[in-house]
This record gives C-alpha cells, structure tokens and sequence, in this order.
C-alpha cells in the first residue's frame, strides 16, 4: 500500500501556527496562566485554525477533513509554542557580542580634498 502525504496539510499548518501564536500571546497577555496552559491553547487554537482554514478553503466537511485538521493543529501547535521559547530566550541572543564592522564614513558633498578647489 502507498502512502502518499498531502502537502496541503504543511500548508495549513503554517499558517495555523501563526494564528494559533497571536491566539495564545493574546489570551497570555489578558490572563495569567500556569506554564502547562500555553502549549494546551496552542493545539486547541491550532485545530480550531486548521479546521476553519480548510473550511474556508471550500473542503468538504468529512472524516478526512477531520483527520487532517488535527495533524495540521498539532503541527501548527509545536511551531507556535517553538516561537515562544525562542522568544523567551531572545534576550540572550541580545546580549551576544555584537558584529563589528569596518567604519564607513560618507563624505560631505563639496571640494573634494587635494583637488585645489
């Protein structure tokens, strides 16, 4: 038997985990929340989203549509609460050693030097 994977469920998924991000940093942000509540909104959102989008999508409503909205939920899901933590850990990051770049000066329009004018 060959099983074939739909690509449009990493569609889905993409664009649920955003929905599902703005969902849950809002409900986080009105709310306080124990730390296991944020990823349990994050699959909940993320099948609400996927559903909705593949409704929106003109998919027929049927078992498969069922199945495939929660794969695409939980996918959604683990890329949302992925963004958190690395959100949580950015300032960090900030405080890294910057790059140092050569210094670029930018010459002030005029005569130009040793051009004797």
């Amino acid at each position: 038997m060959d099983v074939q994977f739909d690509p449009q469920i990493v569609t889905i998924a993409l664009a649920a985990a955003a929905i599902a991000k703005i969902l849950v940093d809002m409900v986080r942000m009105s709310n306080r929340l124990p730390s296991w509540a944020s990823p349990l909104l994050a699959v909940g959102f993320g099948i609400a989203a996927a559903f909705l989008l593949l409704v929106a999508n003109g998919t027929i409503v049927n078992g498969q549509t069922a199945a495939q909205a929660m794969v695409a939920g939980i996918l959604a899901a683990g890329a949302a609460v992925g963004a958190t933590e690395l959100q949580k850990h950015e300032p960090a990051a900030a405080s890294a050693t910057p790059l140092l770049f050569a210094p670029i000066e930018i010459a002030a329009p005029g005569p130009r030097e040793g051009s004797g004018a």
